[in-house]
């Protein structure tokens, strides 16, 4: 699968960190339109595995994400970019790993 979630993934561009900060996530190398980057905090990544064929995958891409965020927040990012996204089989029986990393970042209006 690559850098490219099944289809049936559906990733939301905010979340809300544990510290209650919103971190917003894109795939693309540039900030988002209307923003610059103020500071680059480094890199982030996190890793949920599934145990069973049977499991609701896109909750394990959530949890992955949530992981992400609240590391990016933790280094004071309000954004994290070049976000991908590895889905990997890891077993006979559907277990799967998602990994997902990015740079974090602080970007501020222009």
């Amino acid at each position: 699968m690559g850098n490219r979630p099944p289809s049936c993934f559906h990733v939301a561009t905010q979340y809300q960190a544990s510290n209650g900060s919103v971190v917003s996530i894109s795939t693309r190398s540039e900030p988002i339109v209307g923003y610059h980057v103020i500071k680059e905090c480094g890199m982030v990544f996190a890793t949920s595995q599934s145990y069973g064929v049977n499991e609701d995958s896109n909750r394990y891409l959530v949890e992955a994400i949530s992981l992400l965020v609240n590391q990016a927040a933790a280094q004071g990012a309000n954004a994290v970019l070049s976000v991908a996204i590895e889905v990997k089989v890891i077993a006979q029986g559907g277990r799967a790993q998602v990994t997902v990393y990015g740079t974090a970042v602080v970007v501020a209006p222009k």
